[in-house]
């Protein structure tokens, strides 16, 4: 089921584009979430279950499924297909990340960790980080900033800092990596052997750590979809 603030943004997306629908689509929330029915993606016999009981047409339902489905985003632009995707709530992404700390250092807790941090980032992103992207702040603290494509810089909460410097302690030098006539790049998150870690790989790595984490994510670890994590606030970590 999609995550009830996820569900509520989309919503209200929609209802800016299509007010006239806003109400309809209001009853429609009002109808799925008492009754533990995903409103974004219902089984048809649910939707002609509920359009026998609707006091408006069809029409409201038919454009807020289309607006929902799952390979659109919350505005509505078009993003690629992907696996149907498992939100996680706050209290479920703290759990998954307290598992992630017994793997201290792994590229997937690295990935898991910066995932939670922003919602400005994503899995590809990650992996293509360079160390040359770290930055270390100044005042004679521990903490770090990344620079992120396009320039904006994100600055790392300590429990963030301590994991990538963890990963960088306890993984083999990295091998500097060609990019063309550039200066060659020495990758951030490396694998065994030095190189860049693949996007799959730490998608396979944050199911593994899922799987061992509370029964109820454990469930969930062959759906979770990396990039779609609720965000969380680390700094209060």
């Amino acid at each position: 089921m999609a995550n009830h603030d996820y569900v509520i943004r989309l919503a209200a997306s929609f209802a800016d584009k299509h007010p006239e629908y806003g109400a309809a689509v209001a009853d429609w929330l009002a109808w799925c979430l008492p009754r533990g029915v995903d409103p974004v993606r219902p089984g048809g016999r649910v939707v002609d279950l509920y359009q026998g009981q609707a006091p408006h047409g069809p029409e409201p339902m038919l454009s807020w499924l289309d607006w929902s489905r799952p390979h659109r985003s919350p505005l509505g632009g078009r993003v690629p297909r992907r696996r149907p995707a498992t939100m996680l709530t706050v209290d479920q992404t703290r759990r998954l990340l307290r598992t992630a700390e017994q793997h201290a250092g792994e590229p997937a807790t690295v990935a898991l960790f910066l995932l939670a941090t922003t919602d400005a980032i994503q899995l590809q992103q990650i992996c293509r980080l360079d160390v040359a992207d770290v930055d270390a702040m100044s005042g004679g603290t521990s903490r770090l900033a990344l620079r992120l494509l396009g320039g904006s810089v994100l600055v790392l909460p300590p429990v963030v800092t301590r994991q990538v410097s963890a990963h960088l302690a306890a993984y083999p030098r990295a091998r500097e990596l060609s990019a063309g006539d550039g200066p060659r790049r020495v990758p951030l998150l490396r694998n065994r052997v030095g190189g860049r870690t693949s996007p799959s790989a730490l998608g396979h790595g944050i199911r593994r750590i899922a799987a061992g984490a509370d029964h109820d994510i454990r469930s969930l670890a062959h759906r979770i979809t990396p990039g779609w994590l609720s965000v969380v606030d680390l700094f209060t970590w």
